[in-house]
């Protein structure tokens, strides 16, 4: 498990126009974070009002970038499915009409 540092942006606040942002991640657990050095960054990029790219990497350097390993999330609500949430993009929005809670849900 891992917390953002107090002074990173708050998710709330990211958009289209925030472009790449970094969150320098340490070991954490359920509650405050643990003291300690940072492990890596999480790299967020809104792309759209319902897309975010994201990619978590142990490089701690600023230049640090997205790489062919980066994902792509879906906001549910977008595809009009019951639940909230963000969804692998992965995962077609023609397998959520069977009813059934997507197996790649990110909350």
């Amino acid at each position: 498990m891992y917390s953002v540092a107090p002074s990173d942006q708050y998710p709330r606040y990211v958009s289209v126009a925030s472009g790449k942002v970094r969150y320098m991640l340490t070991r954490s657990r359920t509650g405050p974070p643990l003291s300690g050095t940072p492990v890596g960054q999480l790299l967020v990029q809104m792309v759209a009002s319902a897309r975010v790219q994201v990619e978590i990497t142990s490089s701690l350097a600023a230049s640090a970038d997205f790489t062919a390993s980066a994902r792509f999330l879906i906001r549910q609500d977008s595809l009009r499915v019951a639940s909230r949430g963000w969804l692998d993009e992965t995962v077609r929005a023609d397998h959520l009409s069977n009813g059934r809670p997507p197996g790649h849900l990110i909350m």
